[in-house]
């Protein structure tokens, strides 16, 4: 910026001449930068004064506050006891100080503002900030509270969110987090896991319990019962012991 104007001179005595006039102050030179620089001052001293007989040494401090950009096309999709979550990676060419992703998620519908899920088991790699989303909503700051996974990979493209309850409706988000623990901005999408449906479920289960529901391994297609079952181990156990009983006498027969 410029600098200030230097001071008049002084008026001269009656009949004498007029004082000097002052000089102008130095000008300042200014420093336009995309992100905010300080100066840090290292002193190193081996005496344990608060001078530096050794060296002084100043740091330029980048101060960066812009966040990376956000990923894209993130969905989820319910598993058992699960979310399913995916999207597409950011540029790297665009983001050289991407360090990865983390998962946000909170528990409670879209018109709650939503509990936290897992805290303190996960650390957040990014500071807490507002992001400008409407208040209310489950992730109107980025809040390291709503951590729920660790730093993923800056190639990493999708994540299982584990140990959550079925038919639990959870708030499920994503942000890009940089070197400076910047974060971008997360939009939750809101999914319930659901009970996955196994074979044994299925078909040896069924509804009501113990009566099958049919599929390719059955050759029957009336039901199969517990009393057929048993009646048919019964039936196979005393073919067994007759044949075991006829080997018997046959050998007893024999000539030594």
């Amino acid at each position: 910026g410029a600098g200030g104007a230097g001071t008049g001179g002084t008026g001269g005595t009656d009949g004498a001449t007029g004082g000097s006039t002052g000089t102008g102050g130095s000008t300042s030179s200014g420093t336009t930068s995309g992100s905010p620089t300080q100066t840090i001052w290292v002193l190193v001293s081996n005496t344990g004064s608060s001078g530096s007989d050794i060296a002084r040494v100043p740091v330029q401090w980048v101060i960066d506050t812009t966040p990376p950009d956000a990923p894209t096309n993130f969905n989820t999709a319910p598993g058992n006891q699960a979310l399913l979550t995916s999207w597409t990676a950011v540029s790297a060419t665009s983001n050289t100080d991407l360090l990865g992703y983390q998962i946000l998620c909170s528990r409670g519908r879209e018109d709650e503002v939503g509990l936290p899920v897992f805290t303190g088991k996960f650390t957040a790699a990014f500071d807490d900030r507002a992001c400008g989303l409407s208040t209310g909503t489950a992730f109107s700051r980025v809040d390291p509270v709503y951590v729920c996974s660790d730093l993923l990979s800056s190639v990493a493209v999708n994540y299982r969110l584990k140990v959550l309850e079925n038919d639990i409706t959870y708030g499920v988000g994503i942000v890009s987090v940089d070197s400076h623990r910047n974060a971008s901005v997360a939009v939750p999408l809101y999914k319930a896991p659901e009970k996955t449906i196994n074979f044994y479920d299925s078909y040896r289960v069924g509804d009501p319990e113990g009566q099958a529901t049919g599929g390719f391994c059955s050759v029957e297609s009336s039901p199969i019962r517990r009393g057929s079952v048993l009646a048919m181990v019964l039936v196979g156990g005393s073919s067994l012991g007759v044949v075991l009983r006829r080997r018997r006498r046959r050998s007893a027969r024999r000539p030594r």
